[in-house]
């Protein structure tokens, strides 16, 4: 297996999927955690700079400091529409975050879930979304 340390600048999905390739991040805001997923890398592109702050904040003061967060109906909509624009800016289908997996979210480690536009179009694929690391 492969181990590639992926940059924690920028927002990225980690597509799970058997590739043979992990990536590591770190995350977990100021317990400096490390998370591995295997799968593909989807780089995104953002655009919105005044959004991507907004995500940041609430990334950042909702997840930073505390690493067992349980997330209240409220949050999971906010980050569903934040991740939403992100997403789907990218040409990708956002679907929402992955809420059967919600208690591996930390801060810039948030499952997600999300179609591909080419392909397979109608598959649904579990990921990782990551963003910027907020320490």
């Amino acid at each position: 297996m492969i181990n590639i340390f992926i940059e924690t600048y920028g927002f990225k999905i980690i597509g799970l999927h058997k590739t043979g390739v992990t990536y590591t991040s770190q995350c977990g805001g100021l317990a400096c955690l490390q998370k591995s997923a295997e799968g593909f890398l989807i780089p995104l592109y953002f655009p919105f700079e005044d959004l991507k702050k907004r995500y940041q904040q609430f990334d950042c003061s909702t997840l930073c400091l505390e690493n067992n967060h349980t997330f209240t109906k409220q949050e999971i909509e906010e980050y569903n529409s934040l991740l939403n624009i992100t997403i789907t800016v990218n040409g990708i289908n956002y679907v929402g975050i992955d809420e059967r997996r919600l208690s591996e979210a930390t801060e810039s480690w948030i499952p997600v879930i999300f179609k591909l536009g080419s392909g397979q179009p109608d598959k649904i694929w579990e990921g990782i979304f990551i963003s910027d690391n907020c320490d």
